[in-house]
């Protein structure tokens, strides 16, 4: 399956993060882009797995606060 793909693809591919929490797996960029594109893959031919659905928001969640935050401080209003 492609999920089990990804996960073996994310496990060779080396990390340059390092863990935030125990128990924690650092990702680079390439692995991110690997999982999210599994999980939206699964997700969508199957919405029932809501495991994937999480993985999708915590592979890609991170990119669109930064985006969020940005345009907020674009703003007199968001700058308060």
């Amino acid at each position: 399956h492609a999920a089990a793909a990804a996960a073996r693809t994310a496990a060779r591919a080396p990390t340059r993060t390092r863990a935030s929490y125990p128990g924690h797996l650092p990702t680079n960029p390439l692995q991110k882009i690997v999982a999210a594109g599994a999980a939206a893959a699964l997700a969508l031919a199957d919405p029932a797995r809501a495991d994937m659905v999480g993985l999708l928001g915590e592979a890609t969640g991170r990119v669109a606060l930064e985006r969020i935050r940005a345009r907020l401080r674009s703003t007199d209003e968001g700058r308060e």
